[in-house]
């Protein structure tokens, strides 16, 4: 009976190892060679593995089709494209909460407007503030000049308390001309930023833009 099933065994692994020969015979592979030219084997030639090719049963059906293997400049442009879709759709979800607070803000263009021109009228209170505090400045300087003018004259040199008040108050001057400079640059921005979001609120309210 051992013997038997000894038999029995070698038999069937037998069998099983000449099944797979034959089934990984019958598995045809066909590629294109350098000259377009369509050839077929039992395996592809190692200048040819990184093409696409197809497999085929024992009776020419196509069983299985394989991708050739993409380039490094290929996937490099897939990485590219995957990172502006990021970057669109982050670009996207932004500018939906931008139009989102525009809209929750504003009821109307006046609203609008109403708002830009209170923004500028306060950056022109501080522009005024600023050039009438250069004006009182000036009248110091220029009165500390005069006095040090007069000394001169007299064969006098003017105190180190009066040449370093006169630097300082040149500096305040300076200084204040610089603060009137930056404050305009604002109201331009605050121009050009409240005519983005008139442009955006006329087309999320669906009116021609002007």
């Amino acid at each position: 009976m051992n013997q038997w099933h000894r038999l029995t065994s070698i038999l069937i692994l037998f069998l099983l190892c000449s099944a797979f020969a034959l089934s990984a015979q019958a598995r045809i592979k066909c590629w294109k060679n350098k000259d377009g030219v369509r050839e077929c084997g039992n395996t592809i030639p190692p200048e040819y593995s990184q093409q696409s090719h197809e497999e085929l049963n024992k009776q020419g059906i196509v069983t299985e089709k394989s991708r050739r293997a993409r380039t490094e400049e290929e996937l490099q442009a897939e990485r590219e494209a995957a990172r502006k879709a990021v970057a669109e759709k982050r670009k996207a979800r932004q500018q939906a909460i931008k139009d989102k607070v525009l809209l929750d803000t504003f009821s109307t263009e006046d609203d609008l407007l109403m708002t830009r021109d209170g923004k500028i009228t306060n950056v022109d209170s501080d522009i005024k503030l600023a050039q009438s505090q250069i004006e009182r400045l000036k009248k110091n300087l220029d009165a500390m000049i005069h006095q040090a003018a007069i000394k001169e004259r007299k064969g006098k040199q003017p105190s180190r308390s009066t040449t370093r008040n006169i630097a300082r108050v040149r500096a305040q001057i300076a200084s204040k001309r610089e603060f009137i400079n930056k404050k305009h640059i604002e109201q331009a921005a605050i121009r050009a930023q409240f005519d983005r979001d008139l442009k955006r609120f006329r087309a999320l309210k669906g009116k021609p833009a002007e």
